[in-house]
């Protein structure tokens, strides 16, 4: 994959008596992409600070 990231997750939970639902399941994903855009967010501005990239 070229300048993009990936994310793999499991949800297990063995206690759980049901499967998750397909909202729980859109309601975690809305949370995954925030949360790496939040991270991308981050690097990006401490890596382009200066307007150059700091290999």
């Amino acid at each position: 994959m070229t300048g993009g990231t990936r994310l793999t997750r499991i949800l297990r939970n063995p206690a759980r008596p049901k499967p998750p639902t397909v909202e729980m399941i859109e309601r975690m994903s809305a949370e995954a992409e925030l949360g790496l855009g939040n991270i991308k967010r981050i690097v990006e501005a401490f890596t382009f600070a200066d307007g150059e990239c700091n290999d």
